[in-house]
C-alpha cells in the first residue's frame, strides 16, 4: 500500500528526494566546518605553545645573565627552581620543563639532564636536540611526553641553546601537552 502512494504520488518523491539530500549535505558542509574549525583551535594552540616557550626560555637566560653578574649566585640552584617551576604535570598545568647540558657533563653541581615531574629525558627526541645544540635558533616539534609512571601524553617541545656565563651551553625545552585539543 505505502510502496503504490509513493510511486503515484510526485510530491512524496520529490519530498524524499529533497529530504534525503538536503540532511546529506547538512551533514557534510556541519563535518567539513567542524574540522575546519577543530584544525584552526589546534594549531592555534600550536602558535600560543610556541610563542610561550619562546618567553619561557628567554626569561630563563635573562635569569642567568643577571646571576652571572654576582659571583656568588648559585647556579645550580637556580637551575632547579627553573626545572621545578611546575609542580603539576603538563597533563595538569600544560607545561614542563627540561634542562641539558650540551656536552651531557655536570658541571658546578648542575646535572647533565634535569627534567620537571619524572617526565622521561626521551621525550625530546635526538634530531631535535641537535638542531638545539648546533646554532641559537628556536626549534619546536610534536613529540609525545613519557613520564617514569608510563604515562604518555601527545604535545610539542620548544627548545633553544643558553650559554650560562662561567658554566657552558645547555638546552632548555619547554613541553606542553595537547590532552585538550580535538582528540588529534
Amino acid at each position: 500500500m505505502a510502496a503504490n502512494i509513493f510511486r503515484r504520488s510526485l510530491f512524496l518523491k520529490v519530498f524524499t528526494i529533497s529530504s534525503s539530500i538536503s540532511i546529506a549535505l547538512i551533514y557534510f558542509l556541519g563535518s567539513n566546518l567542524y574540522n575546519r574549525i577543530a584544525d584552526g583551535i589546534f594549531e592555534e594552540k600550536i602558535t600560543a605553545s610556541i610563542a610561550e616557550g619562546d618567553a619561557a626560555i628567554q626569561n630563563a637566560d635573562y635569569r642567568f645573565i643577571i646571576a652571572s653578574l654576582n659571583r656568588s649566585t648559585d647556579i645550580a640552584s637556580l637551575v632547579a627552581e627553573l626545572v621545578n617551576s611546575s609542580d603539576v604535570s603538563a597533563k595538569d598545568s600544560g607545561r614542563e620543563i627540561a634542562f641539558f647540558n650540551s656536552s651531557n657533563k655536570e658541571v658546578l653541581n648542575i646535572p647533565s639532564a634535569s627534567t620537571s615531574n619524572f617526565l622521561e629525558p626521551d621525550s625530546i627526541s635526538k634530531e631535535l636536540r641537535k638542531k638545539v645544540q648546533r646554532d641559537d635558533e628556536l626549534y619546536w616539534e610534536r613529540t609525545q611526553l613519557k613520564y617514569i609512571n608510563g604515562e604518555i601524553l601527545d604535545g610539542i617541545v620548544v627548545g633553544e641553546r643558553i650559554s650560562i656565563p662561567r658554566v657552558g651551553n645547555y638546552e632548555m625545552y619547554v613541553l606542553f601537552g595537547l590532552i585538550h585539543s580535538s582528540g588529534r
